[in-house]
């Protein structure tokens, strides 16, 4: 590469993720940032204008207006703006005119100079370093026939800098990262804040390595606010996250994928996909707290009279409950029914009427639920679930407040009132909420966490569907394996851990089909309604021996 095109080539590198940050910076109103930087990368702008002019020949016959009168064009037309004040229309000249000149130049050169990747295999693996359309490395790897990039083939920078926008919290002080790749958006992290620090775990040691030689990883170490090492089974990355509870965990989803463990590649997708779905919510939990606590007619502790030392059966809206549905009937005499809200009209519709019901998602399509319902069976709601259930809905309304969101914690301790686990779904949340309120038993019905059948809903229900493929296989209730999606085997461990952190009360899984879920006991629900008859003609001095006492400890109840 000659001298002029390499400076060219270099200065390329830097302006594009420095205007594209700039574009954004006038997207987000943020005026005085992107005015400042703007102006103190003009002569830089110029410089590369200047080296395009020069290199007029360089470009001949490619379709790139190198000559002067163009440039000349594009100058003027960003400076015109920033005279007048004009910022949207800077931004639209940076993003419409500016920004594709200099991708098109920086192309052209990658083309003819930096045509070809550079290869590494590694343990099986295959590498490449390709260079980009703003000229910036990305990284491609490979194996078993199938192959991703960890970075954008546009401009690496740029996509850094949306991911570290989603990771940044002003009040965030550490950062505990799982993934390196060649750390761009660690880059972007530390531009927005010369105060934080961030410990990054990368399972791949050949990565840190090329983003030693390629990446920004250099850098990042001489900065003082990072440091990087290589993490191959998770266990530093666990212990830092346990070290550290009030750190900011961040995943950089690329290197989960290269994540060789089959088990530790799931265990960080579903801590992956979880953090994910909270953020995409993040917004509507506001919203609907702020109104539900407005709305709400009583605290669920209230509840606790109700629920101590009773058997609840707990209805989800896996694809077996077509099977037993009926056998609810008899099950109502002996026990509490807690319905998830998604079965709450097809209870109705074959006459059970359950006791409450329970809703928990943030999000408006799910009113589906209860929308029309005039039953008035009272409801148990999380304190962020779509605030019509507590503002259309003709029922009682009982607020569940929940750990792990802010707002709902300093509501609980000024209201003295107890916090439950979600575990991400409804089924998982009702479970931990109706053993706060103290049931002695819990029987599942309609706990497939399966594609039993192919279906992922029982019918009539509000999301009902036939499923097609699956995530990973698990062991149904014989020991066969059964197709499951993520999100279904994140609830079943969720589950699992409760069950297993929970003494002096009994676990019924009475579902007749699905994932088998550790640490309960698998009955026909006509098998166990048979018990619990046989039970009512023990003499009651007899029976009173024989009640549990709920497990749960005092700090947990609600």
């Amino acid at each position: 590469m000659k001298a002029e095109i390499q400076k060219l080539y270099e200065g390329l590198k830097l302006m594009i993720p420095c205007a594209e940050r700039i574009a954004q910076a006038f997207a987000e109103q943020d005026y005085y940032a992107a005015n400042t930087e703007l102006l103190g990368e003009i002569p830089a702008m110029e410089n590369i204008f200047g080296g395009v002019l020069s290199a007029g020949d360089y470009f001949s016959g490619t379709g790139i207006d190198a000559g002067k009168d163009n440039i000349l064009f594009l100058l003027g037309a960003l400076l015109k703006p920033l005279e007048q004040k004009e910022y949207i229309l800077a931004a639209d000249v940076l993003r419409q005119s500016v920004l594709p000149f200099f991708y098109s130049v920086q192309e052209h050169i990658v083309g003819t100079e930096l045509s070809g990747a550079e290869t590494f295999d590694r343990g099986g693996r295959s590498y490449a370093v390709e260079y980009t359309s703003s000229g910036l490395p990305t990284l491609r790897a490979g194996e078993g026939g199938t192959e991703f990039y960890l970075h954008s083939n546009l401009c690496a920078e740029t996509e850094g800098e949306q991911l570290a926008r989603s990771w940044y919290r002003p009040e965030q002080e550490r950062y505990i990262v799982y993934g390196m790749g060649l750390g761009y958006a660690v880059q972007a992290l530390l531009r927005r804040s010369e105060y934080i620090f961030v410990e990054v775990y990368e399972s791949d040691a050949f990565v840190l390595e090329l983003a030693g030689k390629y990446g920004v990883l250099g850098e990042l170490k001489g900065s003082g606010q990072v440091t990087a090492e290589a993490d191959e089974d998770g266990t530093r990355f666990a212990a830092a996250v346990k070290r550290s509870p009030d750190a900011q965990a961040c995943f950089f989803y690329p290197s989960i994928r290269l994540i060789r463990g089959q088990k530790l590649r799931e265990r960080m997708e579903d801590a992956f996909v979880s953090q994910a779905s909270q953020r995409g919510q993040s917004g509507a939990l506001y919203g609907n707290f702020r109104r539900n606590i407005a709305a709400y007619d009583a605290l669920a502790d209230e509840l606790r009279p109700e629920f101590k030392g009773k058997s609840v059966f707990l209805i989800a809206a896996g694809p077996s409950l077509d099977k037993n549905i009926r056998m609810l009937r008899e099950a109502k005499e002996h026990g509490l029914i807690v319905a998830v809200g998604t079965v709450l009209k097809k209870l109705l519709k074959a006459g059970i009427r359950p006791d409450y019901f329970v809703v928990t998602d943030a999000k408006a399509p799910t009113f589906v639920q209860a929308d029309g319902v005039d039953a008035q069976i009272p409801m148990l709601g999380l304190s962020t679930a779509y605030y019509r259930f507590f503002t259309d809905y003709r029922g009682k309304h009982y607020l569940l407040c929940q750990e792990g969101f802010a707002p709902a914690e300093r509501f609980a301790k000024e209201k003295g009132c107890g916090l439950i686990r979600t575990g991400g779904s409804v089924i998982t949340a009702a479970l931990d909420a109706v053993l706060c309120l103290g049931a002695a038993e819990v029987i599942f019905v309609g706990l497939d966490l399966a594609f039993t059948g192919g279906r992922d809903h029982a019918s009539d229900t509000a999301f009902a569907a036939k499923t097609e493929g699956a995530y990973r296989m698990v062991p149904d209730l014989d020991g066969n394996p059964v197709p499951t999606a993520r999100n279904l085997d994140i609830y079943r461990q969720f589950i699992e851990r409760v069950i297993a952190g929970t003494d002096g009360v009994r676990f019924v899984d009475a579902t007749e089909g699905g994932a088998r879920v550790a640490g309960t006991e698998i009955m026909r629900l006509s098998d166990y309604i048979r018990e619990i008859q046989g039970r009512a003609a023990v003499p009651a001095k007899a029976l009173l021996a024989m009640k549990r006492e709920p497990g749960r400890s005092p700090d947990r109840r609600i």
